[in-house]
């Protein structure tokens, strides 16, 4: 069975109670970065449920509980394997104290790793097995199995599961070593040991070294008791002892002499090897690795080509000559003539928002008692008790903004005019009921700023792990609402010119808005700097970015660091078959994605919007050539139940909504549908038929405009 990465992510952050990132690799075992706080937990693709919720638990554990420290200088003679067997103990019994329900999930992911065999017992006899493999089994598999223990290594066995912090784990396993190696070495050298016990002070016959006072209560009970009493010879008996321990001459079993079995090394844990290297199997060697990038910081003064340059350039373009003047006032005459006929849309969507605006604060509003007496209500004391006077109090509406991306590339060429008249009846409404506004216009042509930039300064801050931005993308600012209305004008008549000479294949274009390629990826991601900046100049609480686009752009590559050709580093690209977003501000991390798809590229991006700005709405106005529907609909339409459901509205409505497609609202808009400008216009002479067919298209465009105007409008009001 499939799991979903992202939802044991999410479960992983809920044990951890803080905001960890979550990274699932290739790796053998789990690690936890303290300093960066990142949980790194392998890709167990062939876990159940159960046994994923199991590993997690435990990994959990060891970030929250586990001493970030090299315990090694102070504790050179312990084994690893004591200290991980021991410290496994006290973290899954915290977890599980901390929550209560993870004692099935670990009771239940043990009993199936036990059926599996992960601890390589099947064939042994678990009471020969060495004193810290049945302390492991005895605290993992305990409930399945009766593990036998003698007294001495019983109180040892308790101790374990009362450990409280790692110097107690640490203190145990070092008491054990010493266990261990004194019960060796009394089953290897039996008359040694007994001469020892005789010369003993007191004539005391010493069972097991004397365990370390400062070790706890319960240490203090147990030797009140009679058990663990007298000093054990045995430690600290150097190297020549460790290597008789690990490589025993005789075949005594550490538990009872008598018992002949395999030779076994005493001071290392065999199930807890077994464990980790079963644990590796869960892991698909031939599954893709993940490569977990973050999100550009974007540099906004690199970015953005400013308001005044853009204009201050077209308009010396447009007074360069005579035929650049008389084709300029050619296309002004075309925009005065526009602005008048979409006088009717603007107003309607004025109307439509300033009806739904008071709609919406009536609904909100409430009545308040002043506790002012109402004279007029007095007379009716005798069968009314509500004698006072009351208010209406209507809560502020939010104050709004608006942020416009405009497709500047080659594509729009047939189309960019009518698009462009889409976004001056939007500019225009922002205008008349006071919602700020920023329009900006992406392009891949930087080198036509120069002029500007020199340098050719990126547009990001360059680091190892990120998503890289194309260096040439900019976003040319072509509107503002900080401008005054001459201004703006004057800005909206350059546009128009330079959108009427591309649709009409004809006239004259300033260098520097010279259509080029699609950086939609790069925009989304300058949004994280945009609306932050933009909703604290103007003091908004909420933030629209509206998208005018005619397709897909690309997925961007990201940075890695390089070795150079005399072993010097730099900051190279590369592109990975399976990438991951992780954003620390959000502390999510997003389903990888890989370069066959822009769309499943985009939405992931924008999940990153949404997520840092969830009171963000982000709206897109997609242009499509009739021919391009199916791939449209194969790329943004899962909503519908089949294509030619979806094609049939489309076709009757000139225009169709997807969802789940990352956006608030994606409205997919037929090219041909895009004038507004639809005048009913019938050649003298014309039959009914003719007349009928002028006047319905001619309400067909209205319709059409109407409905998308007013789907906008209803988000924003």
């Amino acid at each position: 069975m499939s799991v979903n990465l992202e939802v044991k992510g999410s479960l992983a952050k809920c044990l951890a109670t803080e905001n960890l990132i979550i990274e699932h690799k290739k790796v053998p075992t789990a690690m936890f970065d303290v300093d960066r706080r990142i949980l790194t937990l392998p890709t167990w693709d062939k876990a159940s449920a159960t046994v994923y919720d199991l590993l997690v638990g435990h990994e959990v554990g060891h970030a929250l509980f586990t001493d970030n420290v090299d315990w090694s200088i102070d504790y050179p003679e312990v084994p690893k394997d004591f200290v991980n067997v021991l410290e496994d103990v006290r973290v899954e019994k915290l977890m599980k104290k901390k929550y209560a329900g993870l004692s099935r999930t670990f009771f239940n992911g043990y009993n199936e790793l036990n059926s599996d065999d992960f601890f390589s017992t099947k064939e042994e006899n678990l009471d020969e097995l060495s004193f810290i493999d049945r302390i492991n089994l005895y605290y993992k598999i305990g409930a399945f199995h009766n593990i036998a223990f003698n007294d001495d290594e019983d109180q040892f066995l308790t101790r374990a599961g009362q450990t409280e912090t790692f110097d107690d784990v640490l203190q145990l396993a070092r008491e054990i070593v010493e266990f261990v190696k004194y019960k060796r070495k009394k089953v290897e050298n039996p008359q040694t040991s007994n001469e020892e016990q005789s010369s003993s002070a007191g004539g005391e016959e010493v069972e097991t070294p004397k365990q370390n006072e400062g070790s706890g209560s319960d240490t203090e009970s147990n030797q009140e008791e009679g058990e663990g009493e007298g000093q054990g010879e045995g430690q600290g008996e150097g190297d020549e002892l460790s290597k008789s321990m690990e490589a025993p001459e005789g075949g005594g079993s550490g538990v009872d002499p008598s018992n002949q079995h395999e030779e076994r090394n005493e001071l290392e844990s065999k199930t807890s090897k077994s464990f980790d290297e079963k644990s590796k199997d869960l892991v698909d060697r031939y599954s893709q690795e993940t490569n977990y990038v973050e999100l550009p910081e974007m540099i906004l003064e690199n970015m953005i080509i400013p308001n005044e340059f853009i204009h201050s350039k077209a308009k010396e373009e447009y007074s360069r000559n005579d035929v650049n003047k008389d084709f300029f006032a050619l296309a002004c005459k075309e925009y005065a003539t526009y602005k008048k006929s979409a006088e009717k849309e603007v107003s309607y969507l004025v109307k439509e928002f300033e009806c739904k605006k008071s709609a919406d604060q009536y609904a909100r509003a409430s009545t308040a008692r002043t506790g002012v007496l109402d004279t007029q209500k007095l007379h009716t004391y005798k069968f009314n008790e509500d004698l006072f006077k009351k208010v209406s109090v209507v809560p502020d509406g939010k104050n709004h903004g608006l942020i416009f991306i405009l497709d500047w590339s080659g594509s729009m060429n047939n189309f960019i005019l009518d698009a462009y008249k889409q976004l001056l009846n939007l500019v225009w409404f922002c205008r008349k009921v006071n919602i700020p506004f920023e329009v900006y216009a992406f392009t891949l042509d930087c080198s036509s700023y120069m002029e500007l930039q020199p340098n050719h300064p990126l547009t990001y801050k360059k680091v190892a792990g990120v998503i890289a931005p194309e260096a040439s993308f900019r976003l040319m600012n072509f509107f503002t609402s900080k401008t005054n209305n001459r201004v703006l004008e004057e800005q909206l008549k350059n546009i128009w010119t330079a959108c009427y000479a591309y649709q009409n294949h004809r006239g004259v274009v300033p260098r520097h808005l010279e259509l080029s390629g699609s950086p939609i990826g790069e925009s989304i991601m300058a949004l994280h700097s945009l609306i932050p900046d933009f909703q604290a100049k103007n003091k908004l609480q909420k933030v629209n970015v509206i998208f005018l686009t005619d397709g897909e752009g690309y997925q961007n590559a990201v940075t890695k660091e390089k070795k150079g050709k005399y072993d010097d580093t730099y900051i190279g690209m590369t592109k990975h078959s399976k990438t991951s977003i992780r954003d620390r501000k959000s502390g999510r991390v997003y389903r990888s994605f890989d370069y066959n798809g822009f769309p499943q590229y985009a939405k992931i991006l924008l999940e990153t919007v949404k997520d840092r700005f969830p009171t963000v709405n982000l709206i897109n106005f997609r242009i499509t050539p009739s021919r391009d529907f199916q791939n449209c609909y194969r790329w943004y339409g899962s909503g519908y139940d089949n294509y030619e459901s979806a094609k049939v509205e489309y076709r009757k409505n000139q225009c169709i909504s997807f969802s789940n497609t990352g956006f608030d609202q994606f409205h997919v808009i037929a090219a041909s549908s895009l004038a507004q400008d639809e005048d009913f216009k019938v050649e003298e002479g014309a039959s009914k038929a003719q007349i009928k067919t002028a006047f319905v298209r001619m309400l067909g465009k209205k319709k059409t405009n109407k409905k998308l105007l007013g789907s906008f409008v209803d988000l924003i009001a």
